[in-house]
C-alpha cells in the first residue's frame, strides 16, 4: 500500500471515529480521573477501535500510545501511532463543540532512530473541522490548503496567544495582546496553524495531546519551540512518548518562526 493510500485509510479511520464520538457526545457518562481531567466511555472506546484498526492497517508493524490505555504493539516497529481519543473530554460531555480526535503516524528513516510525520488528524466533528497533514507534506483545512497568513514582525495589541489552563502561575504581563486559553492543547496549536492565534504558549501538556496538530502546524510553516528557541523535532516527539509517555514536558511555544524571537523577549516565567 502506497502512501498515499494509507493517508487515506488513516483518514476512514478517524471519520468512523467521529461518528462514534459523535453518538455519544453530551451524553455519555463521565468520571474524574486521578489527575482532575474527564474520561468518558467514549474515550475507551474511540481507542479501543483505532487501536485495532491501525494494527490491522500496518500488519502489526507498529507501536501505538493512547491516552487512556499506553502503550501496544512494538516500540521498535517501523511505524508509531500517537492518539488521543478525545482531546478537550471536559468539552465532550459538557456538548461544547471545541474537541477533537487527534491521531498522528510517525514514519522511521532507514536503519535509525529518526522519525519524520506519516499522517496527523485533528478532526473536530462537532465544529464541523477537519485538520490534516497530508503524507507529512501540506496541510489541509476542510480538503482547503492551509498555511499560515502572512505574518508582520513584532507583536501587536490586537494579537492573541493562547495560553493553558495553568497560566495564572506564570507571568505574561509582558505580552502586549489579548490572551485566550481554550483548555484543549491540540486545537490551540491548530489555531497557530490558522492564524487565529499569533501563538500558544503551552505549560500543560503532553505530546500526545499535540502531535496531530503539531504534523499541521509544521507544515503549516509553524513550528514549535522551547524557551530556549531550539524547535522540537518529529524524533524528539516519539522518543519522548515511546520512552516517557507520562512525564511533564517542559514549556513550548508554538507560532511561526518569524515571531519566535519577540516572543523569546517577553521572557516568559513561572511566578
Amino acid at each position: 500500500m502506497s502512501e498515499a493510500q494509507t493517508g487515506d485509510r488513516i483518514r476512514q479511520l478517524v471519520r468512523a471515529a467521529d461518528r462514534m464520538a459523535m453518538d455519544q457526545y453530551g451524553h455519555s457518562p463521565s468520571t474524574l480521573k486521578p489527575d482532575g481531567s474527564w474520561v468518558t466511555p467514549a474515550d475507551g472506546a474511540i481507542e479501543r477501535f483505532l487501536r485495532r484498526e491501525l494494527m490491522a492497517l500496518f500488519h502489526g508493524d507498529v507501536g501505538i500510545f493512547g491516552e487512556e490505555q499506553g502503550w501496544s504493539g512494538d516500540r521498535r516497529a517501523s511505524y508509531i501511532a500517537i492518539l488521543d481519543p478525545i482531546d478537550g473530554t471536559a468539552a465532550f460531555r459538557s456538548r461544547i463543540p471545541v474537541w477533537g480526535i487527534s491521531l498522528a503516524v510517525f514514519k522511521q528513516q532507514a536503519k535509525t532512530d529518526l522519525w519524520e510525520p506519516l499522517a496527523g488528524i485533528f478532526s473536530m466533528p462537532a465544529a464541523k473541522h477537519v485538520f490534516l497533514s497530508a503524507h507529512g507534506k501540506s496541510a489541509e483545512w476542510n480538503a482547503a490548503p492551509l498555511s499560515i497568513p502572512s505574518v508582520q514582525s513584532g507583536i501587536r495589541k490586537s494579537d492573541y496567544l493562547g495560553i493553558s489552563s495553568d497560566a495564572q502561575h506564570w507571568d505574561l504581563r509582558r505580552y502586549p495582546g489579548k490572551l485566550r486559553s481554550f483548555g484543549v492543547s491540540g486545537y490551540e496549536v491548530i489555531l497557530v496553524a490558522t492564524g487565529t492565534l499569533q501563538a500558544s504558549f503551552l505549560t500543560r501538556f503532553h505530546f500526545y495531546d499535540i502531535a496531530a496538530a503539531a504534523m499541521v502546524l509544521w507544515q503549516a510553516g509553524g513550528g514549535l519551540y522551547r524557551l530556549s528557541g531550539e524547535p522540537v523535532t518529529p524524533t524528539e516527539m516519539v522518543r519522548k512518548t515511546r520512552d516517557q509517555p507520562e512525564a511533564s514536558e517542559a514549556p513550548i511555544i508554538a507560532c511561526h518562526p518569524a515571531h519566535l524571537e519577540a516572543l523569546l523577549e517577553m521572557n516568559f516565567r513561572p511566578l
